[in-house]
């Protein structure tokens, strides 16, 4: 899993790796022995981070298609 939040960093093009490793969150509280209800607490915690992570990089990049078909609309123009 850190492979994998590695991987997601690189392909992004950020540093921060902490951004991609929320998932880990309750793996690592059930091996500190944090008791089952905070454990419960801290998956909803991580999928609601990384849902808006997603969100985020969606918002983000909404007009990146636009962009793309108005810069190949103006190359056909020309």
């Amino acid at each position: 899993q850190v492979v994998v939040c590695t991987l997601c960093s690189c392909v992004m093009q950020t540093k921060q790796i902490w951004l991609f490793s929320a998932h880990l969150l309750p793996l690592v509280a059930r091996l500190c022995l944090v008791p089952l209800d905070t454990i419960v607490f801290i998956n909803r915690f991580a999928m609601i981070f990384t849902g808006l992570e997603v969100l985020y990089f969606i918002a983000s990049n909404l007009l990146v298609p636009y962009n793309l078909a108005k810069t190949a609309y103006r190359e056909l123009v020309q």
